[in-house]
């Protein structure tokens, strides 16, 4: 959706009522809304049964508008899930300025603040940055920071080579055998 819009109640058809979980999704672009919403539609696919969803869209660009600054703070005031999509870069002043207005309207709810980073990723990304400011925006907003971040497949493979392979214990003995003061075929 071009502007804050609300994509609706999916999810459960049951005729109980439901709790229904209020996202936000806040993204820089186009490209960053669709993996956005390739991520809330595999959400809706495994909880879809169990709980609904109301999803607000917005982008990066329109939160300059104060209309939809001021629509868009107040849907995270009721908000179980804020989620920002981008590119790595850390976030721009008007949005900024957008987050300390949604830190006036949010009172006691818990949530979670989630960070998507998309691909491409920018060349002038400051990960780090981003990242400590949205973890810090999480706790001002009483929430959850969970960052979903991909790595590069280099530094996940290093990651699984340092970590130790578990062994089982019937093998223990075979590859650690107790030390011995004698060496020989058959003793």
């Amino acid at each position: 959706m071009s502007t804050i819009g609300n994509i609706g109640i999916v999810g459960s058809s049951s005729t109980e009522t439901a709790e229904v979980c209020q996202a936000v999704v806040i993204a820089e672009d186009s490209t960053a809304h669709v993996t956005a919403m390739e991520m809330c539609d595999r959400l809706l696919k495994q909880l879809g049964d169990e709980l609904q969803f109301n999803f607000h869209t917005c982008r990066f660009k329109e939160l300059s508008d104060p209309d939809h600054a001021r629509l868009a703070a107040e849907a995270v005031a009721r908000a179980d899930i804020l989620l920002f999509s981008t590119h790595g870069d850390d976030l721009p002043a008007s949005i900024r300025q957008w987050l300390e207005l949604c830190f006036e309207l949010r009172k006691d709810n818990e949530g979670a603040l989630a960070l998507l980073l998309g691909e491409p990723i920018s060349a002038s990304a400051a990960i780090g940055d981003l990242m400590g400011r949205l973890q810090n925006a999480a706790g001002r907003l009483r929430m959850d920071f969970l960052p979903l971040v991909p790595q590069p497949v280099e530094q996940i493979i290093r990651e699984l080579q340092k970590q130790p392979h578990p062994v089982n214990p019937l093998f223990k003995g075979r590859l650690n055998p107790p030390p011995s003061d004698h060496w020989g075929i058959n003793e």
